[in-house]
């Protein structure tokens, strides 16, 4: 009479939802996973894949330009100096051919050096990239490839510097500018490499002086300068600027033995000669 009440199963409408809910909390995950790597790790592994395209780029240019060009080059090729009877160098000019042949040859041998490593792949560890001290060198390793994009180009920059007295040193040097496109999976980015190599350098040495005297300029505010004019037998008018009403001294400190020094009492026939006069 009192029998078991049947179990009833659940209806197919929950066991659909179940995986359906799975399967959007795996998308939701995926992309908020996607967006956290594009926003913390992308920035970050760019930055050391364009520095480690730099330093490749930055060896092949060198190489090239100091092994190959700039041992070919003297300063009297790219410069030509005039000189006077007594030896004093009155002009200088760049030599504009030789400058030009130069710049060629610069850009042909960076170009065949750069060619050599298209394609040359750089392993970064993701240890490294997610700025882990302990694990920057372990992780699956991501390879980065690099592509030289476009042309080189080379101008030629002078310096001037200042190497003593009557003394001038000029340097000339080689800027390279070349394109690098850096490839690593799902993204890919081009980053410009630019270096500058001393090729040339001459100093200029002018007439050295027997004496050299240095002021301390700017003068202090505090300075008392006090001038007078010339007095013509014409006119009695003195002409006199004064910064110091009273007696115009220069006093050293420990020069009291010796009293005060009065250059005002000085005079010239012909008139009174203008004198500036420190008053501390």
């Amino acid at each position: 009479m009192f029998g078991k009440r049947p179990l009833t199963r659940a209806p197919n409408r929950y066991r659909k939802i179940v995986p359906i809910f799975i399967i959007i909390l795996i998308v939701v995950m995926l992309i908020k996973g996607f967006i956290w790597i594009e926003e913390n790790i992308r920035p970050t592994f760019l930055a050391i894949a364009e520095a480690r395209a730099k330093i490749i780029a930055f060896d092949a240019i060198n190489e090239a330009i100091n092994e190959r060009v700039a041992q070919n080059i003297m300063y009297e090729d790219l410069v030509l100096v005039d000189k006077d009877s007594d030896g004093q160098i009155t002009m200088a000019q760049t030599n504009t051919m030789e400058i030009n042949r130069v710049q060629a040859e610069t850009v042909r041998r960076v170009q065949n050096t750069l060619r050599r490593i298209e394609g040359e792949k750089v392993n970064i560890p993701l240890g490294q990239v997610l700025g882990s001290q302990i694990l920057a060198t372990y992780g699956p390793s991501i390879p980065v490839t690099l592509v030289p994009i476009g042309t080189v180009h080379v101008d030629v920059s002078h310096s001037f510097s200042e190497a003593g007295i009557n003394q001038t040193r000029h340097k000339i040097y080689l800027e390279v500018y070349a394109d690098v496109q850096v490839v690593i999976p799902f993204i890919s980015t081009s980053r410009e490499v630019k270096t500058a190599v001393p090729v040339a350098d001459t100093l200029y040495m002018g007439d050295v002086p027997d004496t050299v005297v240095e002021l301390p300029f700017p003068i202090k505010d505090n300075s008392n300068i006090q001038t007078r004019g010339f007095q013509s037998e014409s006119s009695n008018t003195n002409s006199r600027t004064s910064f110091d009403e009273g007696n115009s001294t220069f006093n050293e400190p420990g020069d009291s033995d010796f009293g005060q020094s009065n250059f005002g009492n000085q005079s010239i026939d012909g008139g009174e000669p203008s004198i500036p006069y420190f008053n501390k």
